[in-house]
């Protein structure tokens, strides 16, 4: 009965259609048996096919015990099928496949209290379960992580779940790290276009939680590989897909894409390795919307890992592109730098790549901890830190755009490169994001190899509050170069750097600022060339410039009354060049320094271009102010005329 003929075109007959099938002498049927029959005659058990449940003795109302008979069902029909009609199958004892199978209903729902898996498929290929509902009707409190999943495949290569429903219907402390669908060892698998939700009426998914976390929806551990995880629809799960390695074998090769997820309490997408790696994975198009991160660790302390929307961490190349991404860390924004990213890569990943996703509210939009990273293309709004490094090399974040619309705060910044893990970051490329409404537009520290590029930093809703918009400390070796700043509200700073060795040339600072436009300190070979600004005040542009050892400052000449303050810091400096003044040949300089240990010369004649100073090592002030006031050169009566 195992290799049934189910009539021309080999599909399943319905029971409705069973009649008018025969009657039609469309089925074929199994060792002749329907061949030619007459329908009067039929008994009860030979009016179901030999692939329905109910052929065996299943009764389908939901009471009655039915595992026995769906049990003989699917041993009768290895390298077959299995139907279930329309029906609600109580499961008592669970559910056992070893050998290739199809397993498919119609309105057929199979529900039990169980406290292990409904159905499991084990040592064994070619198995596809697809059209039925399952339904758990008790939660097993501190069982193992297969006490309350429906689906547990293990050790099973080309393994199928499709158009199924799975509904946690009780909830219960401390269940334990279970999924509905549980894979482990299982190789070419299809899971898609399923549907899992949490339906206990008392379950708040919204309430911090010490013990209680709701359901995984489909889970892979150890050994999963080559597998799709598409158009599968969650609401209240967990997680609603996880990938997790604990013992001693990969997962890899996994495309996640197309999946809707709603009101997550746990993460929305989670990848992460204990032991061996997580690798080659590729999540695409997926839609996460709302993660609360509502369990805690104690009654006090949160697990400040909880409620991101994709939470990578100790994982190798995998791409992150085209997800949309809604209001992550509902519970756990507050806890500031505890709070996990709308997209986490965490320490201990390798060649992740972020791109083309959207993301909207919460503490992070993107943590990028990973080496080799690239971040690029990025759209996200209303977060206290846009794009955040922590740690790792080799991290390029280009052409992102980074928007605040609410918050206006002293803690909000586009992009935060910073050391937390007691190790210079380095070759981190910043170049073409635009950044609108952040308090620091990028603030970078302890990075070396760094270029900062052809930036769009604009803020006009940052208040009062000095803001930043690009401020580099105790950073080496790097270049700042081409970057827009445009700030029409608030003071602070356009650029500040307290770094060495970089070069902070090219850039357009812009807009009316009650601060500075460059605030220097920089160290040992820090340039600073050919910048542009619109300020009418050269001193509110520059404010307090500190020269290191064979340090230079180029100055463009932009207004008719300047004064500039430099530190001296105990060492010779060749200091100040004023460029561009060839454009302005009727123009001169004449400078007063407040002290005479310095030596200045000043420019005298129409055609001198520039203007150098030096400051002698060892001055006794510690900031020599310096008044330069401009003449202009009058044709007529041949004489210089100073301007007020």
């Amino acid at each position: 009965m195992a290799n049934c003929s189910y009539g021309p075109n080999g599909q399943i007959p319905r029971d409705a259609e069973f009649i008018t099938a025969i009657r039609s002498k469309r089925y074929v049927g199994c060792l002749g048996k329907f061949n030619e029959i007459d329908v009067n005659t039929l008994t009860a058990k030979e009016f179901f096919l030999p692939n329905n449940v109910k052929y065996y003795g299943a009764v389908g109302d939901g009471v009655t015990d039915d595992s026995a008979a769906i049990q003989a069902a699917i041993d009768a029909n290895g390298n077959g099928d299995v139907f279930f009609p329309a029906g609600t199958y109580l499961i008592g004892t669970g559910l056992t496949v070893t050998t290739p199978l199809v397993i498919c209903g119609e309105a057929a729902t199979i529900t039990g209290g169980i406290p292990f898996p409904l159905l499991f498929v084990t040592a064994t290929n070619h198995v596809t379960v697809c059209g039925l509902t399952f339904i758990r009707t008790t939660a097993v409190s501190s069982g193992s992580s297969t006490s309350n999943t429906c689906i547990y495949a293990q050790g099973v290569d080309v393994f199928k779940v499709h158009d199924c429903k799975f509904f946690q219907s009780v909830m219960t402390a401390d269940m334990g790290n279970y999924a509905m669908v549980f894979c482990n060892f299982v190789t070419h698998f299809n899971i898609e276009d399923n549907y899992f939700e949490v339906t206990d009426p008392t379950f708040d998914i919204t309430a911090l939680d010490t013990q209680t976390r709701a359901g995984d929806g489909i889970y892979c551990r150890d050994g999963c590989s080559h597998g799709i995880i598409s158009r599968n629809q969650s609401l209240k799960i967990g997680v609603p897909i996880g990938l997790q390695t604990i013992g001693l074998s990969e997962i890899e090769n996994i495309t996640i894409s197309d999946n809707v997820m709603q009101q997550s309490s746990y993460y929305g997408i989670l990848l992460y390795s204990i032991t061996e790696r997580v690798s080659k994975i590729t999540l695409s198009g997926n839609v996460i919307d709302r993660v609360y991160g509502n369990y805690y660790n104690t009654a006090t302390t949160p697990n400040y890992t909880h409620g991101a929307g994709i939470y990578i961490q100790n994982a190798d190349y995998v791409t992150v592109t085209g997800n949309y991404i809604f209001d992550t860390n509902i519970n756990t924004e507050n806890f500031g730098t505890l709070s996990p990213g709308a997209i986490a890569c965490i320490l201990g990943d390798v060649g992740c790549s972020v791109v083309g996703n959207v993301c909207r509210k919460g503490y992070a939009g993107i943590i990028a901890d990973s080496d080799n990273m690239t971040v690029s293309g990025n759209c996200l709004t209303d977060f206290t830190r846009g794009i955040w490094k922590r740690t790792g090399n080799n991290c390029t974040i280009t052409g992102n755009v980074i928007e605040d619309t609410v918050q206006f705060n002293g803690g909000v910044h586009g992009i935060f490169v910073q050391n937390n893990y007691s190790t210079v970051n380095e070759n981190i490329s910043i170049t073409g994001n635009s950044i609108k409404n952040c308090y620091y537009g990028v603030q970078m520290s302890e990075t070396e190899y760094f270029t900062l590029s052809n930036n769009v930093i604009f803020n006009e809703n940052v208040g009062t509050d000095a803001g930043q918009g690009l401020l580099m400390t105790t950073c080496d070796k790097g270049s700042c170069i081409g970057n827009t700043i445009r700030k029409n509200a608030g003071s602070g700073f356009g650029i500040r750097a307290l770094s060495s060795n970089t070069v902070v040339s090219g850039n357009n600072l812009t807009g009316a600022l009650s601060s500075q436009v460059l605030n220097i300190n920089p160290g040992s070979g820090t340039v600073l060339t050919n910048n542009l600004t619109d300020q009418d005040n050269i001193a509110a542009a520059l404010g307090t410039v500190q020269l290191g050892t064979a340090a230079t400052l180029e100055v463009p000449y932009y207004t008719e009354n300047m004064l500039i303050e430099l530190t001296d810091n105990t060492t010779a400096i060749d200091g100040i060049s004023f460029g561009d003044l060839s454009l302005k040949q009727d123009v001169i300089f004449h400078i007063t320094c407040n002290t005479g240990d310095a030596t200045i010369n000043h420019l005298s004649a129409p055609a001198a271009p520039a203007f150098r100073c030096r400051i002698a090592a060892g001055a006794p002030l510690t900031v020599l102010q310096f008044q330069i006031y401009t003449f202009r050169w009058s044709p007529t009566s041949l004489s210089w005329t100073q301007i007020a």
